[in-house]
């Protein structure tokens, strides 16, 4: 009988134990794998570090201070408290916020303020990720930067409160209010994007902002350039010292993203939104109350390019057209229209302008006045909608029977005739109760459809309204 032993050439014959033959042992069990599994326990290789949490005023008084001494992954904590002083945050990947973000009390009584310093309150400039996460703070007194080259070739001052080139930081549960952009070229009060900026924001407020010239609440700029903002509010802004031509103004930027957002009781301006050959999407959006034309989309070569949403327009006044295009294009989709005071038009389309309308609610136009007026060069397709006037095949002229339901108005109520009164193939995502007696066909309006779904309301107290 052989006995086991070594081959020829070196290598271990596998051995039989119990009529069972066994390979070589797996490499995780070998010595070496137990040796490093030590080392890293015992802290022989290098784990990252744990966050480091600087607090302010506890380990340093000032916020810039506490952001020089932090690196990559640390904390920054402000108590409340009024902090006289402008920021930058220098590319860091750092987490800078208030106390208690979600508690709009305590945002509101964290305060970096930069009045008297000729500055934006917060710059981000040199790279900055989404992982520079600024955190329920309120950014006030902002006078913005003196760049050198605006829109026009001219040297324009810009980001009052927040000063974003380059980078793509994330704001969250902010109040970015009363900064000012004056003289210059004034343009972006509240936030300016340039030169590739992508930040994005949610719940956050922007208040009482006014620049002098274009985009009180946000200027947008740039090849590269992109902004989104989710569930937040853009309420009150205006002055009675100036009046601006517009409140969010994007010029030859990528794209801006309102989604689940309330635009509310901005006045004193020319147009609410103005872009300029730049995508928009407008989604579950409440705009209402506002005092301007509230879009105006030049520029835009295809439909889809601009996009309004499932959105409810109400009690917004202007003395000429609501929205307005000059050889643009848009869409409007499953969005409702009532009570809005115009001495023209609701949509006005002109110069060759190309729009298509579907599933949505115009109703309660002022006396006289026309829901779509278009030139011979412009283009319009209206479907599925309930509207004012005769529109053709598939559209209706009927009241819609608005209803209102926990502090929400322009519900469908029971047997309207909206409800169900969508293309065949589109179907509503919203999951209505059996009582209702609507069924799975799409309704017609802002609450219908395969966008409706996530519907919230990001209500000026700070509180998430939402919906069944």
């Amino acid at each position: 009988m052989k006995s086991n032993s070594s081959s020829g050439d070196g290598t271990a014959r596998n051995r039989a134990v119990g009529g069972i033959r066994r390979g070589p042992a797996p490499a995780w069990l070998s010595p070496a794998w137990f040796l490093c599994f030590a080392l890293w326990v015992g802290g022989g290789f290098t784990r990252p570090a744990p966050a480091n949490e600087i607090h302010v005023p506890g380990d340093y008084p000032r916020i810039q201070d506490a952001i020089n001494a932090a690196v990559d992954g640390d904390q920054v904590w402000v108590a409340p408290g009024r902090y006289e002083e402008k920021l930058n945050l220098h590319g860091k990947a750092i987490l800078l916020s208030g106390e208690d973000p979600e508690n709009p009390d305590n945002v509101a009584a964290t305060v970096v303020d930069a009045d008297g310093f000729d500055a934006p309150v917060i710059i981000c400039a040199a790279g900055e990720t989404e992982q520079c996460v600024v955190r329920g703070l309120t950014l006030m007194g902002g006078t913005g930067w003196l760049i050198g080259q605006g829109r026009h070739g001219n040297r324009s001052t810009v980001g009052g409160g927040i000063f974003c080139r380059n980078a793509a930081p994330t704001f969250e549960y902010c109040q970015v209010r009363e900064n000012w952009c004056l003289g210059h070229y004034g343009d972006g009060a509240g936030v300016y994007c340039g030169q590739g900026a992508q930040p994005t924001f949610y719940r956050c407020r922007f208040v009482a902002n006014a620049a002098e010239k274009w985009g009180s609440i946000v200027y947008v700029s740039d090849p590269g350039s992109s902004l989104r903002a989710s569930e937040c509010c853009w309420q009150g802004n205006s002055s009675d010292r100036i009046s601006t031509m517009t409140m969010i103004w994007v010029h030859a930027a990528e794209r801006v993203e309102l989604v689940d957002c309330l635009l509310e009781d901005n006045d004193n301006t020319t147009y609410v939104i103005f872009p300029y050959a730049t995508e928009l999407l407008l989604e579950r959006c409440i705009i209402r109350g506002n005092d301007g034309c509230l879009l105006r989309a030049d520029g835009q070569r295809e439909v889809d390019e601009v996009v309004v949403r499932n959105c409810i327009i109400t009690d917004n006044r202007h003395a000429s057209n609501l929205i307005v295009s000059y050889g643009g294009a848009f869409t409007i989709d499953g969005c409702t229209f009532a009570d809005n005071a115009t001495t023209s038009a609701t949509i006005s389309l002109n110069y060759g302008t190309t729009a298509e309308i579907t599933h949505s609610i115009f109703w309660n136009d002022p006396p006289g006045t026309w829901t779509i007026s278009y030139d011979p060069q412009s283009f319009v397709a209206v479907s599925y909608c309930d509207i004012w006037g005769e529109w053709g095949h598939g559209n209706l002229f009927a009241d819609p029977l608005f209803a209102s339901w926990n502090g929400n108005d322009y519900w469908l109520a029971p047997g309207s005739p909206c409800i169900d009164a969508g293309a065949r193939d589109r179907v509503d995502a919203i999951p209505w109760p059996a009582r209702l007696d609507n069924g799975r066909r799409a309704d017609l309006g802002a609450f219908g459809g395969p966008w409706a779904a996530g519907w919230r309301v990001w209500r000026a107290d700070g509180d998430g309204q939402g919906l069944p």
